[in-house]
């Protein structure tokens, strides 16, 4: 009986190790595509935003930190980026629909918007133009799926708030 474990063993090894390394090479490899993590680095959320068939205009704010053009739902719409150091290392980013409604957009019907929705809202600027802003604190990162995910419900928000406020 040894002798025969002897024999096995060493083909035993090489099968089991060959499967092993095939059973953990496939997930590892999609699980890193798909949990990589995503920071507030303009060139990896203009990529995610053209994967998800969004364009992303790389651009600058006045104050030199980057600045991503985009459009969905028939509007146009920003990504600023937030706790920047000289226009790098940004931690923060936010979505941002302005739109000028120059006061035909009363605030009670922006308080309502605010009260159904969690993390989209909505505010009267003091030049009575409306903005519609999402934050997202990225220090560390987050997950791919949860970043397409926030970007999913962004896109659906501002469809429902056009249609809310009839824009």
């Amino acid at each position: 009986m040894g002798s025969m474990v002897r024999k096995l063993s060493p083909l035993f090894l090489k099968i089991a190790g060959l499967g092993l390394i095939f059973f953990l090479a496939a997930p590892a490899s999609q699980s890193f595509a798909q949990g990589a993590n995503v920071f507030a680095n303009p060139d990896q959320l203009a990529r995610l935003l053209q994967e998800e068939g969004f364009a992303a205009k790389r651009e600058t704010d006045g104050e030199g930190d980057p600045l991503i053009s985009s459009s969905s739902q028939g509007l146009k719409w920003s990504i600023f980026f937030y706790g920047c150091t000289n226009g790098r290392n940004c931690t923060a980013i936010q979505f941002n629909c302005g739109l000028n409604a120059k006061g035909a957009i009363p605030v009670e019907q922006l308080n309502q918007w605010n009260s159904n929705w969690r993390y989209t809202k909505a505010y009267l600027r003091k030049d009575g133009s409306v903005a519609l802003v999402r934050d997202i604190d990225l220090t560390g990162g987050i997950s791919t799926p949860n970043f397409k995910a926030a970007l999913a419900s962004w896109d659906t928000h501002v469809g429902r708030f056009k249609k809310d406020v009839d824009w």
